[in-house]
């Protein structure tokens, strides 16, 4: 799937929706309620589950903060972990470019831009995958019933998220 592809999907959310409420498979119960791919699936309150004027509200905060973001301090931040992740894997003399890498310096520099700090950032990182990873265990998991699987990461990912509006902000003049 291409850049226009993606554009398409994200912009028409008649067709395209965010909110899982709006999901076939969820509501003709396709995926069952007890399945621990739920947490990921199911509707999030928050940006990234709305559409239309809720989506647009829930949005604006957030295009405002990028706006005001220092270009230049960015800019100097994402070099500052470039150069410390290069700096690294030359040590070891190989590296996994993808997982050391590619996946790494997205959410990283989110974090810094965040404010958040070095292991904050490592946790934005994991955030998603202890969503899959919980879920997926479940499938190969005689102790955990379906229904609370993804719950343990689910909680995780919710707390982490909401952690940045709650916790002091590194830059206090932003």
């Amino acid at each position: 799937m291409g850049y226009r592809e993606l554009l398409t999907i994200t912009r028409q959310e008649q067709v395209f929706s965010r909110d899982a409420r709006d999901w076939r498979d969820l509501t003709k119960e396709v995926v069952s309620p007890r399945s621990g791919l739920l947490p990921m699936m199911a509707r999030r309150p928050d940006v990234t589950g709305a559409d239309g004027p809720e989506h647009r509200r829930l949005r604006k905060p957030l295009d405002d903060g990028v706006a005001r973001i220092d270009q230049r301090r960015a800019r100097l931040q994402v070099e500052a972990l470039c150069t410390e992740l290069i700096e690294g894997f030359s040590r070891r003399g190989r590296a996994d470019l993808v997982d050391e890498y590619a996946t790494v310096v997205p959410s990283l520099s989110l974090a810094s831009l965040l404010g958040l700090g070095g292991e904050e950032g490592r946790e934005l990182l994991r955030a998603p995958t202890t969503l899959s990873a919980d879920s997926t265990d479940a499938a190969h998991d005689g102790d955990r019933p379906d229904d609370t699987a993804g719950e343990p990461g689910n909680r995780a990912h919710l707390a982490f998220s909401a952690a940045p509006t709650s916790a002091p902000r590194r830059y206090p003049h932003d």
